[in-house]
C-alpha cells in the first residue's frame, strides 16, 4: 500500500493508545459478537428452508443483514419462543446478556479510545450518536470479563444444552477431524500459512 505520492514510510505509522492486552481483548469480543451474530443469523435462515432445496421468501432484515437488533427480533420468534422447555429459557436469557451488552459492544466497535494519566487502569470511548456525545468507561478488567461474557453468550446460543449439543454437530460432522486455526498452526508450524508476521 502506498501513499499519495507512491511512496511507503514504515518508519511512520500512527497508533491508537492501547496495550497489547487490550488490542487481544478488543479483537476477542469483536470475533465472538461476529461468530454470535452470525449464529443467529444462521439458526433463523434455516427456519425458512423448506426441504432440501426450497426456501420460503425472506424478510428484509434475513436479505439485507444490516440490522442485528431486527435479526435477533426474529430469531426470537421464529426459534426462541418455538424452542422445547428446557432450551427456551437458556435462549430467552441470551437475549437479554445480548440486550445488556450491545451498547457497549457499539461503543467497543464504534468510538475512539483514550485514557488520563489521573486514572490509568481505566480506557474510555467516546462518540457522538444522534448529537449526543457518549463516552463510556472499561475499568481494569472489564474488558476481561466482557470478552468472556460475550464469549459465554455465543457458546450458549449455539450449544444450548452444553455438551449434548456440541457431540450431536460433532457426529453430524461425521465425527471426522476438526483442526482449528490455532491447532492446524501447532501442527505446520513455520510452514503453516496462520503462522504470519503480525509485527
Amino acid at each position: 500500500m502506498t501513499d499519495d505520492a507512491g511512496e511507503q514510510d514504515d518508519m511512520f505509522r500512527s497508533q491508537v493508545d492501547l496495550h497489547d492486552r487490550e488490542f487481544a481483548l478488543i479483537g476477542s469480543i469483536v470475533a465472538h459478537w461476529g461468530a454470535l451474530e452470525h449464529e443467529i443469523f444462521i439458526q433463523t435462515a434455516n427456519t425458512y428452508a423448506e426441504g432440501d432445496t426450497q426456501v420460503s421468501p425472506l424478510p428484509s432484515a434475513m436479505r439485507n443483514n444490516t440490522s442485528f437488533t431486527a435479526v435477533l427480533d426474529l430469531w426470537k420468534r421464529r426459534v426462541v419462543d418455538k424452542a422445547d422447555a428446557a432450551v427456551k429459557p437458556i435462549l430467552l436469557k441470551q437475549i437479554d446478556a445480548i440486550d445488556a451488552l450491545s451498547d457497549y459492544r457499539n461503543a467497543l466497535v464504534h468510538g475512539m479510545w483514550h485514557w488520563t494519566p489521573e486514572h490509568p487502569g481505566e480506557i474510555i470511548t467516546s462518540r457522538v450518536v444522534k448529537g449526543k456525545y457518549l463516552s463510556v468507561r472499561f475499568p481494569p478488567d472489564a474488558l476481561a470479563d466482557f470478552a468472556e461474557r460475550v464469549q459465554t453468550i455465543y457458546t450458549r446460543v449455539r450449544y444450548p444444552r452444553g455438551v449434548e449439543d456440541f457431540a450431536a454437530e460433532y457426529a453430524a460432522d461425521g465425527g471426522g477431524l476438526r483442526v482449528s486455526r490455532r491447532g492446524f498452526d501447532t501442527l505446520f508450524g513455520d510452514g503453516s500459512p496462520v503462522n504470519g508476521d503480525f509485527g
